[in-house]
């Protein structure tokens, strides 16, 4: 990548495998990136969320610096939709509610992205999101100094706010937001919103989402649109307000029920292909059978626990008067002792 290479390791102490992410030296020439990369990486490596990538320890060997990860398996964003395509809504709205976790978590804590992107999220095999890149985002943004002395940015600007490109103070939580929209509108459509550096130009607005994606209910393409607001005051204001939004669509997804068909009128003639249950009740029809239950025999009616009362209480019964008539038969089959005669005086 732009920031250097990833290395598979096993650990010799830990027993384990771990990711080596080094710097490219390109960064380490400027004194300042180097002391703010050190400084980001122990505040990312006291970061504890399940939804964050977990830094181990933060080294160099010579003037080469590297941070050592967990290792995960699975993929990135990125290359999870150039091998499947466009991701389906539930799943793609899960990764998002995710990604918005950890970045609430880390925003509490005072530490921003700046360089989200679908090659720094990724997804492992039990489908837990982990954001990656949270220690050298700030090398992304446009520096002095740097491409020949240009503001230009060294990474692909598609996924950055415009606040960012421009190289404006007011960069802060919120630019993460867009980010997170633009990667959420890359998740469903399988495009990136804008040509790099497009958003530099006017900020032109992307193609829009449901123009791509028709299936898209109306509430998340309100949801996109709003996290790519292009006026940080017309986002989402935290990471948790999203999160908070995203749960509840998902929630109502859940509980969602297909909408009922009618059952088949009386007068209507039923094919042999078709069974007059083939039709979802309504909520009205649903509840009539609640409050209409059908009566079956007193037996059938006995719950499972009385049942099992009642069977006890029967074979104890029975074991006694077994009992009583065991010990009434000994009694009457042992030899009975002769009366003695009383004798004269």
């Amino acid at each position: 990548g732009e920031l250097g290479r990833v290395f598979l390791a096993q650990h010799r102490q830990m027993g384990r495998q771990v990711a080596i992410k080094t710097l490219s030296r390109r960064f380490t020439r400027e004194r300042e990136a180097v002391d703010r990369f050190l400084a980001e990486a122990r505040e990312v490596a006291a970061l504890d969320h399940r939804n964050i990538l977990h830094v181990y320890d933060i080294d160099k060997t010579g003037d080469q610096y590297f941070l050592v990860t967990e290792y995960v398996d699975g993929d990135d964003f990125q290359r999870l939709v150039e091998e499947r395509g466009p991701l389906p809504i539930e799943m793609a709205v899960d990764y998002i509610r995710q990604a918005a976790t950890a970045l609430g978590y880390a925003h509490d804590l005072g530490i921003e992205h700046r360089d989200l992107r679908p090659a720094n999220l990724m997804v492992d095999r039990s489908g837990t999101v982990k954001v990656l890149g949270l220690a050298v985002g700030f090398l992304a943004e446009p520096r002095p100094g740097t491409n020949d002395d240009t503001a230009e940015p060294v990474f692909d600007s598609s996924f950055r706010a415009p606040e960012q490109t421009s190289g404006s103070d007011a960069v802060d939580k919120r630019s993460d937001l867009y980010s997170l929209g633009c990667v959420m509108y890359y998740l469903l459509t399988g495009k990136t919103p804008t040509a790099p550096g497009a958003e530099k130009m006017a900020a032109s607005p992307a193609v829009s989402i449901a123009s791509l994606r028709p299936d898209l209910p109306a509430e998340l393409v309100s949801i996109c649109n709003k996290l790519m607001a292009h006026d940080p005051e017309a986002r989402y204001k935290s990471a948790d307000a999203l999160v908070a939004v995203l749960e509840h669509w998902l929630e109502q997804k859940v509980a969602s029920v297909p909408p009922a068909k009618a059952p088949p009128r009386r007068d209507e003639t039923v094919s042999p292909a078709q069974s007059a249950f083939d039709w979802v009740p309504s909520e009205s029809d649903a509840t009539s059978l609640v409050k209409k239950p059908s009566r079956g025999t007193w037996w059938e009616e006995t719950s499972r626990a009385t049942k099992v009362m009642l069977a006890a209480s029967v074979f104890l019964f029975l074991a006694a008067v077994g009992i009583a008539a065991l010990v009434w038969n000994m009694g009457s089959d042992l030899p009975q002792k002769p009366r003695q005669q009383p004798t004269a005086t």
